[in-house]
This record gives C-alpha cells, structure tokens and sequence, in this order.
C-alpha cells in the first residue's frame, strides 16, 4: 500500500497525514478472531496491534467525516501513551468495509482486498476515523500490547458498483449516527456537489466540503451558505418576474436560515426534473463569487457621500466597519491583493438576493438550456448600489435596538429590493429576449450580447407569463439578437 506524506499545506496547523492508493492488498495479524455471516455479507470481528495498524495502514474512504488532530484524538494519545494496554477496553475501535478476506489461522493473519472507490465511495474505515488517525499521527513507540479492536465487513460480491456504494453510505452514516453527521458531510458523500465541485475547480479550497475536509483553506465557507446564497439568486425558489413556480415572497430565509435551506436544497436534489435543484445555476457561480466579493470591496472601498454627506457616521457603515478585512480572491484582477469587508452570509445573501431578477433563462425541450444576465451583473451594481444603500440606510435610520445588526437583518424591508426593478422600472419583462450575457448550460459556453456576434440568439416568446423559448443560431437575421462568444 503506498503512502504519500504530505506537510502542512494552506494553514493546516502544519500536521502530517498520509494518502493512500487503493485499491490494495495487505496482510494483517489478528487475535481471536471470529466469523459470520448475514445473508450474502461477512463479519469478521477481531483485534491487531496498533503498531501494525500504523506500519501498515488503512484506506479511509468509507469514511464520511474526514478524521483531523481533534480534542477526542489527543485523549486516545494519552491512551496510547499512558496507558496502551487498557486501549482495546477505552477504545470502540474501527469498522472497515473490504472486498475480500482470507484468515490463515497458523498464522494468525488476515489477508484483506480494498476494492476501488465507486465515485467517492470507496472501501475502508467507515467507523472510527480519528481511532486510526489517532494512532497513524502518534510520535512517540506503540507498546508491543496495545491492541485496537477490529469488525470486518465482507459485502456480498455480487452487488453491482453503485448498489455497493449505496450500501457503503448507508453502513458509514449509520454507523457515526451517535455523534450525526452534518448535512453537508451526507450531501458530499451522496455525491450532491460534485458538479459544484467540478466547476469550482481549483478554488474548491474557498468551501468546506464536508466535516474535517483536509483540503479547505483556513477560514474557508462552509458550503451550506454557499448552497443558500444561489437559492437567494434562483428564479424557482422565491419571487421573480417570471413567476415560474408560483414561488412567492423574498429570501430572507435564505440569507438567515442556510441549515434549513440547505436540507430543503437536498430534497429538490433528489427530483432531476424540479429546478430548484440549482443545476442550471452552476454556469452562474463564478460570476456570483465575483459579485460577492465586488459588493465587499465596494462597502469598503467607495465614497458613498451621495447615501449620506455624513456616511461614515451612519448606523449602517458603523455596522460594517465592525467587520474584519480580508483578502477577497474572486474579485476580477485578483493578481493583486484586494481586500474587503469580511461580510456576514446574512448581509451578503440579502444583498445578492437583489440581482434574482436580473437572472434570465430559457426553456428548451428538455429543460433550462440557457441561463444569463438581463444587464451584466457588475455594471447593474455599480449604477445602482448608491440607490440601494441610500434605501437600507432609510431603514436602519429608523432602527432602536440595542443590538443593530439582529435587528436590522430581521427587517423583511430589506429583502424585498430588485435592483432590475431600479433599472427597467415595471417593464422588465420588455427585456425578456434581450438578454445581456447568456451561457450554455449543456456546453458551458459564454456569449455577450454584440452587434457584430458569431451567434444570434432566437427568443420566442410563446406566452408572456413563462421563460422564451431560446436557441442559438449560425444564420444571420437582423431580427434576432447577435452575440460574441466570450472566455
């Protein structure tokens, strides 16, 4: 089994852990053990030397909470330390998933098979993670005596790859249901981000994934709000010119509630066909993170003495000025360091929520098969942000509480803002086939409206109340609407 030692890396607290190439085959030895069998599956239940489980590793796959150098870990250390032959009695041990298992009993050794992972489901400890990093990271001897109790699940080889992963899941969740997993930890392992995740590419590191992920950044989001902020902004969640679910009313929920969103998000995951799975969003991320981060360094950064001769005496900019600086890393031109308000997901979200109407899409025949921009979303901010803050200024004015900012998020008031209403006024859906900026949500591609395009957009409108009816066309039509495909 091959191990790959890796030092620190983006504030880790400079801990070493160990990653490890499956699938693979190593031998174990093992005390007392013991087998049965259930149906098609095998249990095997035993002990092996924590020395050897250190010498010789294990896969960690299975395992939906990532272990890391926690407080629990540090008190199995001073086990192993202290007392190591009391290990195996303190200890609830580990629970590993494996393809195969041959017990030579002259020997007493176990031969175990890894089989290869099944999207992020793989074999291994699908129980009992930071018993093993526990002992992986411990510095000093392991007593000859220290035991680790062991239980071995053989599943029936004739599953099919992804019933055998669905079972994975289920063992892992069931198993660490005494300390329960977040929702994000089972929304990862469900495999319900992997095309975020694909799109993020490298600033996949700006998330927290799932509980312990090794390879978020220090201070990184928690992905859950990042789920909440795109519901603020989706058409189908809440309400929008179109109308399109009969949703109704503003997304303060969003931008207070992302725990509850999110478990909402996770139900529409489960239908292909209810668009507030967010799946036609993704094309719209990057530009959201970099919208996120303009309206940071913006709140910072610019002189907003036409909200107020007096701004920086306001409530509103006394709230903000509480808050931290950070380096934001969305923000265009970020070659250079660019710093902005360390933003609350509720303050933020509000704010983003306020670009919902200038979403666009349309509906092919099988499905949103374009998503865009009325106006390009930076350039609607920069004409009306003065206009917005002068309108949440207005409200915190009238604000008395002790605590500003409780009160002030809680004002529905501010969440009712549409910054397409400030542009267009009441004849937004005049704008409906003149999208901006759109993207191709089957091809990934981005094109800007442009008179001298190499595309032309056709919008029908079939009936005013529902998205148009767009497609993409090589020829030429001074009737329709010319784009240029953009990076």
């Amino acid at each position: 089994m091959k191990e790959i030692k890796v030092q620190g890396g983006y504030e880790k607290g400079g801990y070493e852990f160990n990653v490890l190439d499956t699938p693979s085959t190593e031998t174990y030895t093992v005390y007392s053990i013991s087998e049965f069998t259930i149906g098609n599956d095998k249990y095997y239940h035993g002990y092996i030397k924590g020395k050897e489980i250190r010498e010789k590793k294990f896969p960690i796959d299975a395992n939906p909470r990532k272990p890391g150098p926690t407080k629990v870990v540090k008190l199995m250390q001073a086990t192993i330390q202290k007392e190591p032959k009391m290990f195996h009695h303190l200890n609830n041990g580990m629970t590993i998933i494996a393809t195969s298992l041959e017990h030579n009993p002259t020997k007493d050794e176990i031969k175990i098979e890894f089989g290869s992972i099944v999207g992020i489901h793989g074999d291994g400890i699908c129980n009992g993670g930071h018993t093993y990093f526990s002992i992986e990271q411990f510095k000093g001897e392991i007593d000859d005596d220290m035991l680790v109790k062991v239980e071995i699940l053989i599943l029936d080889n004739e599953l099919e790859a992804q019933d055998r992963s669905a079972k994975i899941k289920v063992i892992s969740e069931a198993r660490n249901a005494h300390n329960e997993l977040e929702s994000i930890t089972t929304a990862h392992y469900s495999g319900y981000y992997d095309n975020f995740i694909k799109k993020l590419g490298d600033k996949k590191i700006f998330f927290k994934w799932f509980e312990g992920d090794p390879d978020a950044i220090k201070g990184a989001e928690k992905v859950d709000s990042l789920i909440a902020k795109l519901t603020a902004m989706s058409p189908h969640w809440y309400s929008h010119y179109l109308n399109t679910t009969g949703n109704t009313g503003n997304h303060m929920s969003s931008a207070r509630n992302t725990g509850s969103t999110h478990k909402k998000w996770e139900t529409f995951k489960l239908n292909d066909e209810d668009e507030r799975n967010l799946d036609y969003m993704l094309p719209l991320l990057d530009d959201i993170l970099i919208i996120r981060d303009e309206i940071s360094h913006t709140l910072m950064h610019d002189d907003f003495s036409k909200v107020s001769t007096r701004w920086r005496a306001t409530r509103i900019w006394k709230y903000l000025d509480q808050k931290d600086s950070i380096e934001l890393s969305h923000k265009p031109n970020s070659g250079t360091p660019h710093k902005g308000f360390d933003l609350s997901h509720t303050f933020v979200t509000m704010i983003l929520g306020a670009f919902r109407e200038n979403v666009w899409f349309s509906v092919g025949d099988e499905g949103v098969n374009f998503v865009g921009w009325l106006v390009d979303p930076i350039e609607l901010w920069k004409l009306h942000k003065e206009n917005f803050m002068r309108d949440l200024n207005n409200i915190a004015s009238t604000i008395n509480a002790p605590s500003f900012g409780n009160a002030f998020l809680q004002n529905p008031a501010i969440y009712n803002y549409q910054l397409t209403e400030k542009h267009f006024g009441y004849n937004i859906k005049d704008q409906i086939d003149k999208p901006e900026i759109i993207y191709d949500t089957n091809a990934g591609n981005k094109y800007q409206r442009d008179n001298d395009g190499n595309k032309w957009l056709k919008c029908e409108i079939i009936d005013p109340e529902l998205p148009a009816f767009a497609e993409l066309s090589e020829d030429e039509d001074s009737s329709l609407q010319a784009y240029k495909i953009v990076d």
